[in-house]
């Protein structure tokens, strides 16, 4: 079908993600045991689809032998989620979180939020590509000294499995299993902290979000008032966080992570060009430019701009330009070829009108680099077309996928 083109002002680019800090204490009314309250929290912006949403825990304060919170995910949408949080006795009288939006259908998450401690624990799991997984340990509760650590001890296709070494004193457990391909997450750091301490300065990553879950807590004994705090110090080149109780309180020994997840998604690469020179039979019933996209069934033949979203499960699809050639003209195209290729990034052609040549047809087979919506935009005039891919983090970005001018020679 021929599709006609509308301006737009403004353009939707593919949101990516978002982070945010929630604090429950006793100056917010918290008031355990018995406490129940449920909060929403919106994203700063709607993503595309339901993101996965990871937790990291960033704040404790709980008198002995507290039996934990029972932390609820009530829902989750595109523009925000709303959590609940009850807590059962003696005193809890801060917990304090992260959290981490993501749209990737490369990352999976296991919600363990309360889960009866076992020496072993198997999830299935539908990330068949993920090549690793780590764990958030994002609360617990426990009555008597306890010392313990949990980790992922086996991943395969369909399944994951975690361990946790020391099950003695455990009454709960609230924690996810994030899995991943290996180029998502870079760990920087494994830390077994048994007093206050400041971390090393971490360079900052581009497009990407840094977090500190828990592995294990130990040495608590249950007679003492326990209490962790990591707050964190960014400057414009690199961030560092100091862990410690804040005052006299008894330090809440612990292992975790410092580690990055990086979402610096890569505009869809042309894999595969061809260049067709034709004499065209139907040429005269054609524009000087046209566009189609075979598998969605689409043509743009009209001047202007619109917006092509492709889903997460159209990794391939085939962009045809059609261009008329005329008496001294020529037409310059190029083609995002390789991302990763600083000085080589696009390939660039010349193709001259001549004889009883009246069509150029280029075909580039457009490959998505991850798995996640994309959001193109084409510009078509009466002798050139652009194809871009947008992404929005904090700022909008463009680049160009595709693009064929015509020329005079």
């Amino acid at each position: 079908m021929i599709l006609s083109f509308f301006f737009f002002t403004f353009t939707k680019a593919t949101f990516y993600g978002d982070t945010g800090y929630v604090l429950w204490n006793v100056q917010g009314n918290l008031i355990c045991p018995g406490y129940y309250k449920e909060r929403t929290f919106g994203f700063a912006k709607p993503f595309d689809k339901v993101p996965k949403l990871i937790f990291t825990m960033e704040e404790y304060e709980s008198s002995p032998n507290n039996l934990g919170v029972n932390f609820q995910l009530v829902s989750l949408f595109n523009n925000q989620f709303n959590a609940g949080i009850s807590c059962s006795g003696p005193t809890l009288y801060a917990f304090g979180f992260r959290w981490v939006a993501i749209d990737s259908d490369e990352l999976f998450v296991v919600n363990a939020f309360y889960t009866t401690p076992a020496h072993f624990l198997t999830y299935p799991h539908s990330a068949p590509n993920a090549d690793a997984a780590f764990v958030s340990l994002f609360y617990f509760g426990y009555t008597g000294e306890v010392n313990f650590q949990i980790q992922v001890i086996e991943l395969n296709s369909t399944h994951v499995k975690v361990g946790i070494d020391n099950i003695t004193n455990l009454r709960t457990l609230g924690f996810q299993i994030i899995l991943y391909p290996i180029a998502m997450v870079k760990i920087m750091d494994t830390i077994n902290a048994t007093s206050s301490f400041t971390s090393p300065s971490y360079e900052l990553s581009p497009k990407s979000f840094f977090i500190m879950p828990f592995q294990g807590f130990f040495h608590i004994p249950g007679t003492e008032h326990v209490k962790i705090k990591h707050t964190r110090t960014q400057t414009l080149t690199d961030i560092s966080y100091t862990s410690d109780s804040q005052d006299s309180i008894y330090y809440l020994n612990n292992t975790h992570l410092a580690l990055w997840i990086i979402i610096n998604p890569l505009p869809a690469e042309c894999t595969t060009i061809r260049i067709t020179q034709i004499k065209d039979l139907k040429a005269s019933t054609r524009p000087t430019i046209q566009v189609s996209v075979p598998e969605l069934n689409l043509v743009y033949g009209s001047v202007g701009q619109c917006n092509l979203k492709l889903t997460a499960s159209q990794v391939v699809i085939n962009i045809q330009v059609y261009a008329k050639c005329f008496q001294n003209k020529k037409y310059v195209s190029q083609f995002n070829k390789c991302n990763s290729c600083l000085s080589k990034r696009y390939m660039n052609f010349t193709h001259n009108c001549y004889g009883a040549i009246n069509t150029l047809i280029y075909t580039a087979r457009l490959s998505q680099t991850m798995l996640t919506s994309q959001q193109l935009v084409l510009y078509l005039q009466n002798t050139s077309v652009k194809i871009t891919w947008l992404l929005q983090t904090s700022v909008i970005e463009e680049t160009t996928i595709l693009q064929v001018q015509q020329q005079t020679i």
